[in-house]
């Protein structure tokens, strides 16, 4: 699988005939779960020959508003960052896109529900498309459950009724689908997948901690968006309450709320043991180094983070919600507890650091769950197959 990496430039403009058009507002250099997976599928869907062009905002003055790589075109249309304004002109210039090259592509493929995913649906099926619909979430926080708290939000949701398939990654999501009256049968779900080749237990895992410059200690590790939904004010409160070999915590990721949780850290007195570091560009040297991978998120869709972890061997603490609950099995591959409980946290942080044949018991049976469940391919051969399919 190629690095999803793209770099601020254009390549000479080559003859390229889309076969699938994704609709994300968001995308790289923003860095998220769902950026990082839409960047993934249209990088493996080029490897399999499918071209795939993306429509998303231009967040960076230094990014070109075209850029092709590998069978991959991206166009970034500027928008004022203005709440409300900047969605509106992005939703124009995608749907005048859609419309204007409605000849060049043979399906719509848009992201999260919302008002951009309903606008590229709509216009997708006007033009006679076809349009998918692909979730990101569930619970509470998640795409239905979030949207049905508002009058947009519900809007959206029955605008979404219009795509020729919904894309959910659990069982859970399925039904919440079924709550807005949306036909089972259109429903397709495809759970997430890892690349246990590039994702795998640490070769050299001593020399990989010195290059880090990591300390001696035991290391607890999340990675990923540092937002309130993640519960990181939660991990960090359990990580004060730890007493077994004073482990350090590794924060990886880029957010809102990095700032808060160096005050934070700093009102526990435990800033010493905490790492907070920017998203990096390599993050496999740091689930390698890792004794346990932790997420703490009050609600999921399936994390990308808990697959690499557990690909590399990592034993797994996450909270019992939505996605966190279809990866992780209680006792075999990790441990769950119950959102927003620093107690029953650090109990089970306690639990796996006072106890590291255990922890590696569970690390062990978590690569064996990525290696035949979550295989990063298997994930491509379902979108191929979804692509193909006609009674839809």
């Amino acid at each position: 699988m190629k690095s999803t990496g793209m770099a601020p430039e254009t390549a000479a403009a080559q003859p390229h005939r889309p076969e699938v058009v994704f609709v994300s507002r968001y995308f790289y250099p923003f860095t998220g779960g769902l950026e990082k997976r839409v960047a993934a599928l249209a990088d493996a869907l080029a490897e399999r020959g499918m071209a795939v062009t993306i429509l998303t905002s231009r967040l960076c003055a230094g990014y070109a508003h075209r850029q092709e790589r590998s069978g991959v075109v991206i166009y970034r249309f500027a928008c004022p960052r203005i709440k409300g304004l900047g969605a509106c002109v992005f939703i124009s210039r995608a749907v005048l896109f859609l419309i204007l090259q409605r000849t060049r592509y043979q399906a719509v493929h848009a992201f999260q529900v919302g008002h951009s995913s309903a606008a590229a649906i709509i216009i997708g099926r006007l033009l006679g498309k076809r349009a998918f619909l692909h979730l990101s979430g569930g619970g509470r926080g998640g795409d239905v459950g979030r949207h049905r708290q508002s009058p947009w939000g519900r809007l959206f949701l029955r605008l979404s009724r219009c795509a020729s398939a919904i894309v959910v990654l659990t069982p859970g999501m399925q039904h919440e689908v079924s709550r807005i009256a949306y036909p089972a049968g259109r429903t397709v779900c495809i759970p997430n997948g890892v690349d246990t080749d590039t994702y795998r237990p640490a070769q050299g895992r001593e020399q990989l901690r010195h290059a880090l410059n990591l300390p001696p200690a035991p290391l607890i590790l999340y990675t990923g968006r540092l937002s309130p939904e993640k519960g990181l004010a939660v991990l960090l409160k359990a990580h004060a309450q730890l007493s077994t070999s004073a482990p350090v915590l590794a924060i990886i990721g880029s957010g809102p709320e990095h700032a808060r949780l160096e005050r934070l850290a700093a009102e526990l007195g435990t800033a010493g043991r905490v790492m907070l570091r920017q998203a990096q560009t390599d993050i496999v040297p740091w689930y390698q180094c890792a004794d346990i991978f932790v997420m703490a998120s009050f609600h999921e869709g399936m994390s990308n983070s808990v697959l690499e972890a557990m690909a590399c061997g990592l034993p797994v603490v996450a909270t019992a919600v939505s996605g966190n609950s279809d990866l992780v099995t209680h006792g075999r591959s990790g441990l769950l507890v119950p959102p927003d409980d620093a107690a029953a946290l650090a109990a089970a942080l306690e639990s796996l650091l006072s106890d590291p044949g255990k922890a590696r018991e569970l690390g062990a049976y978590g690569r064996h769950i990525a290696e035949t469940k979550y295989r990063f391919d298997t994930m491509i051969d379902r979108f191929c197959a979804l692509y193909r399919r006609r009674d839809i």
